[in-house]
């Protein structure tokens, strides 16, 4: 009787062989092939298109090649499209970008309060600013866009500080500029407004 010569199944394991008659088989049940190439023992399964979904915080990354088209404000419907920002989890920075409302408060002391407000997505939160008075929030805007300070006063769509990450605006002297002269121009009586 003829014994078949065995075929080592895999190098790190001395004990699993497979013999050339169940190899030639077209039934592949005892090769245990396996696709989509060698894994380690923490990641058991393929990681498909769906996997980054369970972990997504909000906000859009970041283009592999090239860069979202600048941040441009458009004062008809109150909002930033495109607002570059960036956001640091646990020491870890990533480049996110947004459209944005803005919607500017007056309060019965005269002072101002200007929040951006992301739209779309799961995630949902505003940058606030003040109450001030109109010269100081014009300032602090104007400061937090053009040099990318980091933001303190960030909210969630209850109302509770958002903790869960540290957000700064991405430096935009030219967008600075632009916001700042809408919050004048929203501090004028109506009638004035052109």
């Amino acid at each position: 009787m003829k014994v078949s010569r065995k075929l080592r199944r895999r190098k790190h394991s001395r004990s699993s062989f497979i013999s050339r008659r169940r190899l030639r088989n077209k039934n592949k049940k005892h090769t245990h092939t396996q696709k989509g190439g060698k894994r380690g023992r923490v990641h058991k399964r393929v990681r498909t298109y769906k996997h980054g979904k369970r972990f997504h915080r909000g906000g859009k990354d970041m283009p592999l090649f090239g860069s979202p088209d600048p941040a441009r404000f458009d004062p008809s419907t109150e909002t930033i499209k495109n607002l570059r920002y960036i956001r640091v989890i646990d020491g870890v920075r990533k480049d996110k970008y947004d459209d944005f409302g803005i919607k500017i408060t007056r309060d019965s002391d005269d002072k101002y309060t200007i929040a951006f407000t992301k739209k779309g997505g799961d995630s949902k939160f505003s940058f606030s600013f003040g109450p001030y008075q109109l010269k100081t929030l014009q300032e602090d805007v104007d400061a937090a866009i053009r040099n990318g300070r980091v933001l303190m006063n960030v909210i969630n769509a209850d109302g509770s500080e958002h903790t869960d990450a540290t957000y700064m605006f991405k430096e935009d002297p030219e967008l600075a500029g632009i916001i700042r002269d809408y919050i004048y121009h929203q501090s004028l009586p109506s009638s004035s407004r052109g």
